[in-house]
């Protein structure tokens, strides 16, 4: 599989997480709607994953066929750890947001890597 299929579907995912987030901030009400929130974390989680194993094959990939810039998608796939260990149910919004531009920086980044 060469690099910049991966990316591909890296690209992929992230434009996937991107609206899956701007859809649950905007318009899920947590409150009224408990069920669809909980499908809404199962789908986060598994496009999560998927993301997370997308940006590692990117990288082996990148390795092997010594492109080297590559390898900074390998600090995305902490973001969410990094970004979910300081939230809190008061900056929530201010939270989703920062992932949202998390999510954009990697995209443009994937972008980015394709174009070269």
């Amino acid at each position: 599989m060469s690099v910049n299929t991966v990316l591909s579907l890296l690209a992929l995912i992230n434009l996937l997480l991107i609206v899956v987030f701007i859809i649950a901030t905007n318009f899920i009400n947590t409150q009224k709607q408990p069920k669809l929130m909980a499908w809404y974390s199962v789908l986060l989680a598994v496009l999560f994953l998927i993301y997370f194993a997308a940006i590692l094959t990117a990288s082996f990939a990148a390795l092997f066929a010594k492109e080297y810039m590559v390898l900074s998608l390998v600090f995305f796939v902490i973001i969410p750890f990094v970004i979910g260990k300081y939230v809190s149910y008061e900056k929530l919004s201010f939270y989703s947001n920062l992932q949202l531009f998390a999510l954009f920086l990697s995209l443009f980044l994937a972008l980015f890597f394709i174009n070269i």
